[in-house]
């Protein structure tokens, strides 16, 4: 199985992985990988359409947590922006029930959908993570720049963190930090984790 790091651009670090190519099916399989991990490192997963709706997600993460020994808070939770916007009531019912469980939730592929401003008010989220390669493109890579600096500056006035998937160089990295992103991931960084720390300083 295999895990790609999530960078917090404040300082290198890595606490959290993002199970690749599974989803909440492979909830067991991912629990038992992550287990021998320090526990303050956290592994997210995507939700597919199975999850909305069902009552008892909450409870099963929660019983699959105790049973590798893990806290539930240890799992992070990531929807794809599109379904959460064709599934607007079932998605409210399991964000609240994760929030209420402290459990970390987010909006992946933000930015990709007809409905991103409607979904970020709606849902109260944790995180947006943004594809870069999914970004259009123009000139020098402006507007692609200046997309998602306008989706950082509305994820910030509602307190929510930013992620910005897909990067893949250091030149790419560079105007991440520089559009004030939370976090990034990407071939960049590798996989197969735990590495606790990624070296930031030379990149300009």
């Amino acid at each position: 199985m295999e895990f790609e790091p999530v960078v917090a651009l404040a300082d290198g670090q890595i606490r959290t992985y993002e199970a690749v190519g599974v989803d909440t099916t492979a909830l067991d399989e991912i629990a038992h990988n992550v287990a021998p991990w320090p526990n303050d490192t956290r592994v997210a997963v995507h939700i597919g359409s199975d999850v909305l709706g069902d009552r008892g997600f909450v409870d099963r993460v929660q019983r699959t947590a105790s049973r590798h020994g893990l806290a539930p808070q240890r799992f992070v939770f990531a929807i794809e922006e599109q379904l959460a916007a064709d599934n607007i009531e079932p998605t409210e019912l399991l964000v609240d029930a994760l929030a209420a469980e402290r459990i970390y939730v987010g909006i992946d592929r933000f930015g990709s959908g007809s409905a991103s401003l409607r979904v970020l008010a709606r849902f109260p989220v944790d995180f947006v993570k943004i594809d870069w390669r999914s970004v259009p493109n123009a000139d020098a890579g402006q507007l692609r720049s200046d997309l998602v600096a306008a989706i950082v500056a509305a994820a910030k006035t509602l307190c929510i963190d930013t992620v910005v998937d897909g990067v893949d160089s250091l030149s790419t990295l560079a105007r991440v930090i520089a559009l004030d992103c939370d976090y990034a991931q990407g071939p960049l960084f590798g996989g197969h984790g735990p590495v606790r720390h990624i070296r930031l300083d030379a990149v300009g």
